[in-house]
């Protein structure tokens, strides 16, 4: 994101940018293999756009990002099991 002051500017770059952080957050999300440092990551990238849309950014925007923020940096989206790592199922007492 080298561009960070002219995304700000241009509605069409920071729609662009919005469409990307969505489906990379989507993939991030859904994708048991995804590991801790591509969580960290994103979350970064989420605070980056925060902090560059500051007061400008719309109150619906804002509560987006907040809440995309706080589902990214939830601790079930980081404590994924690796790959080969089942996950057991309780057995129903009897």
């Amino acid at each position: 994101m080298n561009a960070v002051p002219t995304i700000a500017r241009d509605p069409h770059l920071l729609a662009e940018e919005i469409r990307n952080l969505a489906t990379r957050a989507y993939e991030t999300l859904h994708d048991p293999l995804t590991n801790p440092q591509e969580t960290r990551e994103l979350s970064k990238r989420i605070l980056q756009l925060q902090g560059l849309m500051g007061p400008m950014a719309s109150n619906d925007l804002s509560l987006w990002l907040e809440n995309l923020r706080r589902r990214v940096d939830a601790p079930a989206s980081q404590a994924r099991p690796g790959p080969g790592v089942r996950q057991l199922t309780p057995v129903p007492s009897p």
